[in-house]
């Protein structure tokens, strides 16, 4: 992921910061794709389908192969942000983080596990799992990649979800590789009074 997501969500936070990189890459086969609400870009996989939602305490953006508004995906990427986590979950970010990884380890099978990180004030750490899906039934093994980035400093975590059928991980990780490299927030969303 690049750094900007750490300098985007330290605006977002009350933290004053200069976006130094205002380029962004979008690779043969994929468009640029704006994240609606926050303005960040993305490269989708041309002929992927885009969506997004709020609830009470986050947004998330779905990008996936199947039309996610028809019903459940199989291949596609999650982002969710919650800028607030310990009001929404009664807990730090870093033990919440922490707990969900547990909770997985116990569950499914780890395919990798990546240890925590820094990634300026936030920490990251990624998870590798083959496991069911409940929309599809337990037949179905979907290799999943979790990469989570939090903060207590800021309370703030940021969640990717990766899946794709186990059958299908080696033709989907480039989509998988390139997607992890998205903004989350746009340079105009600082410039709108």
């Amino acid at each position: 992921m690049r750094i900007v997501i750490i300098g985007v969500l330290l605006c977002l936070l009350g933290v004053p910061t200069v976006q130094a990189e205002t380029s962004f890459s979008v690779p043969e086969g994929f468009e640029l794709q704006r994240l609606d609400v926050t303005e960040g870009r993305i490269a989708k996989p041309k002929g992927w389908f885009y969506d997004y939602g709020t609830d009470k305490n986050s947004i998330m953006w779905t990008i996936s192969k199947e039309d996610s508004k028809k019903g459940p995906y199989k291949t596609g990427l999650r982002i969710q942000f919650i800028p607030a986590v310990s009001r929404a979950a009664q807990t730090t970010p870093q033990l919440f983080v922490e707990q969900f990884l547990a909770d997985k380890k116990k569950t499914e099978k780890v395919v990798r596990d990546c240890p925590s990180r820094p990634a300026g004030v936030f920490a990251r750490v990624c998870l590798e799992t083959l496991e069911s899906a409940d929309s599809f039934g337990p037949d179905i093994k979907f290799h999943t990649l979790y990469s989570l980035f939090w903060s207590n400093e800021k309370d703030a975590i940021v969640f990717t979800i990766f899946m794709t059928p186990e059958s299908n991980w080696e033709e989907e990780r480039h989509n998988a590789d390139q997607m992890a490299e998205f903004e989350l927030l746009g340079e105009n969303l600082w410039k709108k009074k």
